[in-house]
């Protein structure tokens, strides 16, 4: 991965993985990864992967300290920025895990009254990606700006007296991204 100032950044060079479950009433996470791994070899090498499922999951919280009145660092988001250089979504389609979490918040302590907030995760896609939530079916957002950053989860809250002092686990889901035209080369003229 490599470093950003307040994140990590998840794009150019690395390998992803693809397959899409359907948008059905039944959906459950555990038939979403069982669809994922059977479709793995859908694409083949050096073809163009317009579609992809990823998990995200927002950074948990980290704990607070109630002797102190300390609060806990919030945890990570996950985001997508729309990179000019990419045309497809190969480097998503060949990832390993197709997971992307957002870092963790720090434990507030004796010392530290403020724990540290967790590490954006940032995926890099394509100008005209669109993002939409397998189980409900509706679209996240539309990556239609270059370098502007999207929400896709947000991070919880770290431990403070309105949860106890407890960090709460990240809400998750399941992101399907979608490209909206691939079309590079066109034919002009009559056919023979």
């Amino acid at each position: 991965y490599q470093r950003r100032v307040r994140g990590t950044r998840v794009g150019l060079g690395h390998r992803f993985i693809s397959g899409a479950p359907g948008l059905e009433e039944n959906w459950t996470p555990r038939r979403a990864a069982e669809e994922l791994r059977r479709e793995r070899s859908r694409y083949k090498k050096g073809e163009i992967c317009d579609q992809v499922t990823v998990y995200v999951r927002g950074g948990a919280g980290g704990r607070g300290l109630a002797r102190k009145n300390a609060i806990g660092g919030n945890g990570g988001k996950v985001m997508l920025e729309a990179v000019p250089s990419l045309r497809n979504l190969n480097h998503i389609h060949y990832h390993p895990t197709r997971k992307f979490i957002g870092g963790e918040g720090d434990n507030a302590g004796d010392r530290r009254l403020r724990g540290r907030e967790g590490d954006d995760c940032i995926i890099d896609v394509p100008v005209g990606t669109v993002a939409m939530d397998i189980q409900t079916g509706r679209m996240i957002c539309d990556v239609d700006v270059e370098n502007r950053l999207f929400l896709l989860q947000e991070g919880t809250k770290g431990g403070c007296l309105t949860n106890n002092y407890l960090g709460r686990r990240g809400g998750e889901r399941w992101i399907k991204l979608v490209m909206k035209s691939i079309a590079d080369v066109g034919l002009v003229g009559y056919p023979n």
